[in-house]
């Protein structure tokens, strides 16, 4: 009998499948990607994204790009989602992680079409990823500890600002503007750095470079009434009231009805209605409060009462700094005037200045929280919007900064590092995931690769140089011969009795021996000759003046005690290290085709920055490679 037909899916859905389906995800993850590439680093360029609103964006940041384009492929979405994702946790590198998962994308995708099965692929991205994650916190540095004092200074902070807006519309004025945003984050409470307490305003009007920094809450003069001129601006140790309440005459509802029998009715429900009104301004007197404040009107009467009395006022406050200045200045917002007088909050100083062609209120040496404002100036809107984008870039890796103390070189050098190291480990994993791990490899280059595309260098020119530099590595033993006073000669030697470096101890026995790495094998096996400095000594007896220990087998690992051997009454401790000198090197781009150490230049990021892009990139290419089958429902009857 014939089977009957399973119907699962509604009438009209559509699905599909099969590894033509997968390498069609990669291709728009690939072609997302290709969208941002020459939005990356000091030379990227910026796009114009005109929305269905007839809205004008223009930026070079991933996130703000990614967010405009209105990406409508399901897989590709993923890459809009770690660049937000990548904003919000670390808020730089949202055009590094599209373009290393694209990447990805990209290579593992040639993987896939030639038979490698999906998981096999997954499961070799994420060993990478791990090995990447470790490789950065092994050689990061750690500048609380570097820069002898307790803290992070603000010279060293002021760089890792400077490298965020490298590659921002503002760059020409980064030392400006680094100046300003470590000052502001250095304002807040370091224990929490909360975001929210720094405000950012825009001028317009005015050059850039007049942007300002103020110590305190400011936002602009809202709408006011007749009489307003006749208040003071100026308040020292103000009590502020914070109200959610209308101070003005209501005007009728539409469709109220009120019946009067007499015109003394008429006159009794106006008399109410003023005496409610009076009731509320004389106990904010009564309390001896300074400023008022209202995220509703207050209207002309309330404005000449409060002029009167020497008291600020002002209305239809936004919400966003009401809360501000609530958690700066303490208080509550109340909604009933109370005589309680923890309701109302302090400043050491309220003043209206003028900037520009706008006047600002301005709370400053503030109580319960500290806070600052930054006022924006430019000519035109677009600038001013990519300049409050760029500062909270900026903003966001100082304070990351201070909470992880980790940075790493900036300008391709850490992903040449994890390029290299990525290649070495490979050869090490058995199996197919030994590709999976060099493609990944290859995908880290992308980063210095198209910085140098962007600044118009030879691209090829550069990654050879890089990989050239980050290949030269060095042997370095420390140690000390015991019981002795007297200067030694030492030397090392290879398996092939080859002389690779020589020294003289001190007077204390302590040496120290360096000699280049010519194989990425650590254990070799090696020999260390000591003989007196004294000739005649060397002379007389030659075969018992040299002592030699053979079949040293050197170890590079942190955490290992120093090695001890003793041969022939004579015993050595040392300790074996790596040195890559060249592990910090990147593109120099204000020099062509030309590479520089980029922490001694001063072009730092935090790890955290790093190591979020990595894992956020390879979730997304794991995600997407993970669906094997798409299925879209029919448009519904409404649509």
């Amino acid at each position: 009998p014939m089977r009957p037909t399973l119907i699962i899916l509604k009438e009209g859905s559509e699905t599909e499948g099969g590894r033509q389906h997968l390498l069609s995800n990669l291709d728009a993850c690939v072609a997302v990607g290709e969208a941002v590439r020459t939005t990356l680093g000091p030379c990227g360029m910026d796009k114009l994204v005109v929305d269905s609103g007839k809205k004008v964006t223009v930026s070079n940041d991933g996130a703000t790009v990614m967010k405009c384009l209105e990406v409508v492929h399901p897989a590709a979405r993923a890459l809009v989602e770690i660049a937000e994702s990548q904003d919000a946790e670390v808020g730089d590198g949202t055009t590094s992680v599209v373009l290393l998962a694209s990447e990805m994308a990209g290579l593992v995708k040639r993987l896939v079409s030639d038979g490698v099965h999906p998981t096999s692929v997954i499961r070799a991205c994420r060993k990478a990823c791990a090995m990447a994650v470790s490789k950065i916190e092994s050689t990061a540095v750690n500048i609380r500890h570097s820069s002898g004092e307790g803290g992070i200074g603000h010279e060293l902070l002021e760089r890792c600002a400077s490298t965020s807006l490298n590659s921002k519309l503002i760059s020409q004025h980064k030392d400006h503007f680094a100046k300003l945003v470590v000052k502001a984050v250095l304002t807040l409470d370091q224990e929490s750095l909360p975001l929210k307490m720094i405000g950012i305003k825009k001028v317009a009007g005015g050059s850039v470079r007049d942007s300002s920094l103020i110590d305190g809450v400011a936002f602009k003069k809202a709408f006011s009434y007749a009489g307003f001129e006749m208040q003071p601006k100026t308040y020292k140790n103000a009590k502020i009231a914070l109200l959610n309440i209308e101070l003005e005459l209501k005007s009728e509802r539409d469709n109220a009805e009120l019946r009067l029998g007499s015109v003394e009715d008429y006159q009794r429900v106006i008399d109410a209605e003023w005496s409610i009104l009076y009731s509320k301004l004389e106990a904010l007197c009564k309390a001896r409060v300074n400023v008022v404040l209202s995220r509703l009107p207050i209207g002309d009467v309330a404005t000449q009462y409060f002029a009167d009395r020497d008291v600020f006022c002002a209305g239809r406050i936004p919400d966003d700094d009401m809360k501000r200045t609530l958690n700066a200045c303490g208080g509550c917002i109340i909604s009933t005037i109370s005589d309680d007088h923890s309701v109302y909050g302090e400043c050491g100083l309220f003043e209206e200045v003028q900037i520009g062609a706008q006047r600002f209120n301005v709370f400053s040496q503030c109580p319960r929280a500290k806070s600052c404002t930054f006022i924006i100036r430019g000519g035109a809107q677009h600038y001013m919007d990519e300049t409050e984008r760029s500062l909270h870039d900026a903003i966001m890796v100082v304070r990351r900064t201070l909470k992880n103390d980790l940075i790493v070189g900036g300008g391709g050098a850490c992903e040449m590092e994890i390029s290299k190291h990525l290649r070495n480990m490979s050869a090490t994993v058995p199996g197919k995931d030994q590709l999976v791990i060099r493609a990944v490899a290859r995908a880290f280059e992308v980063i210095p690769r198209q910085l140098s595309d962007n600044a118009g260098f030879d691209s090829i020119n550069i990654l050879t140089l890089l990989r050239q530099k980050h290949a030269e590595c060095d042997h370095i033993v420390c140690g000390t011969i015991r019981n002795t006073s007297a200067p030694i000669h030492i030397s090392i030697h290879n398996k092939d009795n080859k002389l690779l470096a020589t020294t003289t101890t001190s007077n204390a026995g302590q040496f120290t021996l360096k000699f280049p790495i010519n194989t990425s094998l650590v254990a070799d096996q090696y020999s260390i000759t000591i003989k007196p400095t004294d000739a005649a000594a060397a002379n007389n007896n030659k075969d018992q003046s040299s002592v030699v220990f053979k079949n040293i087998v050197l170890s590079n690992l942190a955490d290992e005690p120093p090695t001890k051997l003793t041969e022939a009454n004579t015993t050595i401790d040392f300790k074996h290290s790596i040195d890559d000198k060249g592990k910090w090197f990147g593109i120099d781009i204000n020099k062509v085709d030309s590479i520089v150490d980029t922490f001694d230049a001063g072009i730092w990021e935090p790890a955290l920055v790093k190591i979020n892009c990595i894992r956020a990139a390879t979730e997304a290419i794991c995600l997407v490679l993970s669906v094997d089958q798409t299925i879209k429902a029919p448009p519904s009857a409404a649509n």
